[in-house]
Order: C-alpha cells, then sequence, then structure tokens
C-alpha cells in the first residue's frame, strides 16, 4: 500500500486526505494477513517528516493459542506516526520519491495492537497434550 505525499513536501502545514485498501504480504503460523485493510485520514509535511493520522481498519484471521482454532479479530486502530525522509537516521519509517510504502507501519501498528496471547475465547480449555483432543469440543480420551 503506497501513498503520493509529493504533494504535501512543497505546500507545509497544509493536510492532504488519503484512503488506501490493501493487503499486508506476512503471513505465518499463528496470524494471517488475508483480509485487505483500509488506511485512511490525512498527511501533511511539518517541514522535517510527513504526519499521518486517521486509522487503520481491517479484519485479522489467527490461531488461537491454546486450542489451534482458526479466529478473527477486527482491527481499529487510531494512527499518529511520523514519516522522515529515506536519509533520516534512526526513524522507525522513512519515505523515498515522495511515496510512502504503508505496510510496515500497518503491520507493525496492528501487530503492536494484539494481546501477547490470541485465544478464541477467554475461557478456551485448549487440547490435551496427551491425545491432542481439543478439550473445548470433546473429553480427553487418556483416562
Amino acid at each position: 500500500m503506497k501513498i503520493d505525499v509529493s504533494k504535501a513536501l512543497n505546500s507545509k502545514g497544509i493536510k492532504f486526505p488519503f484512503e488506501i485498501c490493501g493487503k499486508i504480504l506476512y503471513n505465518d503460523e499463528r496470524i494471517n494477513f488475508n483480509n485487505p485493510f483500509n488506511v485512511s485520514g490525512e498527511y501533511s509535511f511539518n517541514g522535517n517528516c510527513i504526519i499521518l493520522t486517521g486509522s487503520i481498519t481491517g479484519v485479522l484471521s489467527y490461531n488461537c493459542d491454546r486450542c489451534g482454532d482458526e479466529n478473527t479479530v477486527e482491527i481499529n486502530l487510531k494512527l499518529n506516526e511520523r514519516v522522515f525522509p529515506s536519509q533520516t537516521e534512526d526513524c522507525d519509517y522513512t519515505f523515498e520519491n515522495g511515496v510512502i510504502d504503508l505496510d510496515d507501519l500497518v503491520f507493525h501498528n496492528v501487530l503492536l495492537s494484539l494481546p501477547m496471547q490470541l485465544l478464541c475465547k477467554e475461557d478456551c480449555k485448549g487440547v490435551c497434550l496427551g491425545c491432542y483432543a481439543n478439550l473445548n469440543y470433546e473429553n480427553c480420551k487418556c483416562q
């Protein structure tokens, strides 16, 4: 997901609206970004960096950390980030040639908003380590 912010670089302090929808290219065994995310808000240039404000919304798929069942969670986050020119050192996000690639920014904001343990429900019973029965749906067969 990329936005062209070149207009703002010549218009210090003026706010420009933006809205973009796209997928994040990241998947692992636990979290799946298959669904598109919507990023909207406004950006402006303060003389040093681009300031992005707005929201990130979407649906994230994940596997429960206790039982392994597939689930989804709605993401609705506030966006407030600073994006610096690419030659700037020691900054989290950069832009080059007037274009910001939002993939890493969205990925990190979503990932940091998630709890350490992703559960299908608060009282998930998990699986038996002996017989691998999902204790949410069936009894342990080890007895």
